[in-house]
């Protein structure tokens, strides 16, 4: 593949267990020059091995998930060729949806219909993008560019790199607790 991306959830226990998913066998295994996303959670991809891939030119990575966060590794960050701090949680009608979701489950386990027409209120003027617009690349980039700020979040999160480990922490962790409020974007 020329594009590998991973948005599995981190699994320690069961069956079909997501930590170390992508290890070194398996990041070996990608295409040279491809390009890899990393969006999931930290302990999904080894982070060294991925590094390794990365400093000896075989793939390119944009990496928005970290190994120890908020302790992330400073090398993991240079070798990005795009660093984001994961704010994927951050976008105002994500939040809302996920509200809906807790009031479902008050309303099944209690047996009591909340008040659903503030979310809709809220949501009302959320407009999804029309699958057309998928087609066209520099446009979702820009859209992108313009509602998650990624080159900002880029020079942001690469910014940390030479402060002391205990202040990189505090910084990432002001980053995502400070996040401007966003709307979603598709």
């Amino acid at each position: 593949c020329d594009i590998i991306t991973n948005h599995v959830p981190l699994d320690l226990k069961g069956k079909y267990q997501t930590l170390n998913l992508i290890n070194q066998d398996n990041i070996n295994r990608v295409k040279k020059s491809a390009l890899f996303i990393h969006a999931s959670r930290g302990e999904v991809v080894n982070e060294d091995a991925l590094i390794n891939k990365i400093n000896r030119k075989e793939i390119s990575a944009a990496i928005d998930v970290w190994e120890n966060e908020p302790e992330v590794d400073p090398e993991s960050i240079k070798a990005a060729m795009i660093a984001t701090p994961h704010v994927a949680g951050h976008a105002f009608d994500g939040k809302i949806r996920g509200s809906i979701m807790v009031a479902e489950a008050f309303e099944k386990h209690f047996n009591l219909k909340p008040d659903y027409s503030v979310f809709a209120k809220v949501l009302k003027d959320y407009n999804p993008l029309e699958k057309s617009k998928y087609k066209d690349h520099d446009f979702i980039y820009n859209k992108l560019k313009k509602s998650r700020l990624i080159d900002h979040d880029h020079w942001f999160f690469t910014n940390l790199i030479d402060l002391p480990k205990n202040i990189r922490t505090k910084e990432f962790e002001n980053f995502r607790k400070n996040y401007p409020v966003r709307r979603e974007s598709f």
